[in-house]
């Protein structure tokens, strides 16, 4: 099982390193959607610099864990993926 969640992670993006050093994407739309749907304050920001990076998850169910980065670089919010598809975040 550890051979087919090292090849699940490899395909997402996810990768071993600790919190805040693996490989960062541009946001995408989901992503960007959920972000906005659990932080209403963000409807109008500007989120387009804003990147991401997924982690392994511990979390049963979960697909991945998520770390969304602002334009500064700084990690703001953190999300898990669920294996259907659903996100959640928070501070």
């Amino acid at each position: 099982m550890k051979l087919f969640d090292a090849m699940r992670s490899k395909a997402s993006g996810q990768t071993k390193e600790e919190f805040g050093s693996g490989e960062r994407f541009p946001m995408t739309k989901s992503i960007n959607r959920a972000v906005v749907d659990h932080m209403n304050e963000l409807g109008r920001t500007d989120m387009s610099k804003y990147t991401f990076e997924r982690r392994n998850s511990s979390y049963p169910d979960a697909k991945s864990d998520l770390v969304i980065y602002n334009n500064e670089g700084a990690a703001v919010f953190t999300g898990r993926e669920t294996k259907d598809g659903r996100m959640s975040f928070w501070r």
